[in-house]
């Protein structure tokens, strides 16, 4: 038997002559129909499936090899019965987390699934409902600031073959069910003060509104058992009788009778709406009536300016309604000059140093010459309203204190956090800072943790004590 070897560029392939079944046309044949229909099958040539494909030459069969046998199920097997593979018309929207929290900015992670592979993806575009611009990408991240409401997120992606696919998701914003509360947790309660004769528990309270719904959360106040109370202002009037005389009656029963029942100190810091036109006499004479019962230091004037002592802790105030900031930071300074090494030393302030929103509600004047003076003498906090917004803060090396709001609506931190009606808790221990904590007064009242505000503001920097 003689043997020829065809050779070929792909491969050498035996041929045995002696075969009565294969000779070298019916080889060459059946080599050039396979090469024309892998030449086919690699120019991805359309339409071509419709025309019949060349029949293969019976005898050509490889030697050794078994051919395989078609199923009954390919042998009826047609184009027109073969069932297609369909491109998917939609997308979808994943969300973590899948809600919102309330009275915060929420960041959260969007990413598409199901985008068809059988066509490039020529844009993939995110809009949103809450006046924030668009973006791209298959995976985005979002804030949407305040947790006021639900928020609604859209998508559409855009094929290179002209289809255009959308989604829309709503992400709602967790709330409890009706009917039940959520059992408080544990290291969340606000702490008991320290009881130690030498420790002081300050609280601070923010913005309010004079009118019968403050009674309830004023009775809050009183739970946290402060022993020094600051209302940092600004004292609003009812809405529907701005000019009612009742309003006073209203704070004075609100705070001031409940305090001097359990000997609460109650110490105020007007000013704002406080001072304006006949207002501001009203609000003197009000708060002079109310006078604490403290050893004020000489040249104070309640409630405009003052200065006192108590558990070592010094206690002196900035005016905010002055015709010369210069006058009022040397009048602090000499103030300040009494303040001892052991002492710790709080400046109460209606206004902030700078703003604490987007809008500038009003700051104090010539700050930073004011900033300097109390790190030299040795301040280690302020506590400021006026803004009604809860943040704890550092100024630079000074700690700034935010007091919050009761029951006036919220005013949003640059970021759009929208901090709960709350007040700042301040315990000192022997002239030393023990803990400074922000109380949100819901039901039940727990302590918001420092890393639920903004790392950053524009002049401020988160503090976590």
């Amino acid at each position: 038997m003689v043997q020829f070897i065809l050779e070929h560029p792909i491969r050498s392939m035996p041929l045995d002559c002696a075969s009565p079944t294969l000779g070298y046309d019916a080889f060459m044949n059946a080599f050039r129909i396979g090469l024309i229909a892998l030449l086919l099958a690699l120019s991805g040539c359309k339409g071509c499936s419709e025309e019949k494909a060349p029949e293969l030459d019976p005898r050509f069969v490889l030697p050794g090899v078994e051919q395989p046998k078609a199923t009954p199920e390919e042998e009826s097997a047609t184009v027109e019965n073969v069932a297609p593979v369909k491109d998917p018309d939609s997308v979808a929207i994943t969300v973590a987390p899948d809600t919102l929290r309330v009275y915060r900015a929420n960041t959260v992670s969007l990413k598409v699934q199901g985008i068809p592979t059988n066509s490039p993806v020529d844009s993939i575009t995110w809009s949103f409902e809450d006046g924030t611009a668009d973006a791209s990408g298959a995976s985005i991240t979002h804030t949407f600031e305040g947790g006021l409401s639900a928020q609604k997120v859209h998508l559409k992606v855009k094929m290179s073959s002209g289809k255009l696919l959308e989604a829309t998701h709503t992400i709602p914003l967790d709330r409890l069910p009706t009917g039940t509360v959520e059992a408080p947790k544990e290291n969340n309660k606000p702490p008991e003060p320290l009881s130690k004769a030498t420790a002081l528990r300050v609280v601070f309270v923010g913005m309010m509104r004079l009118d019968p719904s403050l009674k309830d959360l004023a009775a809050k106040v009183f739970e946290l058992r402060p022993q020094v109370l600051v209302i940092l202002g600004e004292h609003l009037p009812p809405k529907d009788d701005p000019n009612s005389g009742r309003q006073w009656q209203v704070l004075e029963d609100a705070f001031l009778k409940p305090a001097k029942r359990r000997g609460v100190h109650v110490l105020a810091t007007p000013g704002g709406a406080d001072f304006v036109g006949s207002r501001a006499t009203k609000s003197r004479v009000f708060w002079r009536r109310h006078t604490p019962n403290l050893d004020l230091l000489p040249g104070s004037d309640y409630p405009e300016n003052y200065s006192l002592r108590l558990n070592k802790v010094f206690i002196t105030t900035v005016r905010s309604n002055v015709d010369s900031m210069k006058d009022e930071i040397k009048r602090v300074e000499s103030t300040l000059s009494d303040l001892k090494v052991d002492e710790f030393g709080l400046v109460l302030s209606h206004l902030p140093p700078a703003p604490w929103t987007r809008d500038d509600l009003g700051h104090l004047p010539k700050a930073y010459r004011l900033y300097e003076g109390l790190i030299r003498r040795n301040v280690r906090m302020m506590a400021t309203g006026h803004y009604g917004v809860t943040y704890l803060a550092r100024y630079g090396a000074l700690k700034v204190v935010s007091g919050g709001r009761l029951n006036v609506p919220c005013n949003t931190l640059p970021d759009g956090t929208c901090t709960p009606p709350s007040v700042v808790v301040l315990d000192v221990d022997n002239g030393k800072l023990a803990r400074t904590f922000a109380v949100d007064l819901d039901t039940p009242m727990q302590v918001i943790p420092a890393s639920e505000f903004p790392e950053k503001l524009p002049f401020y920097e988160r503090w976590e004590p």
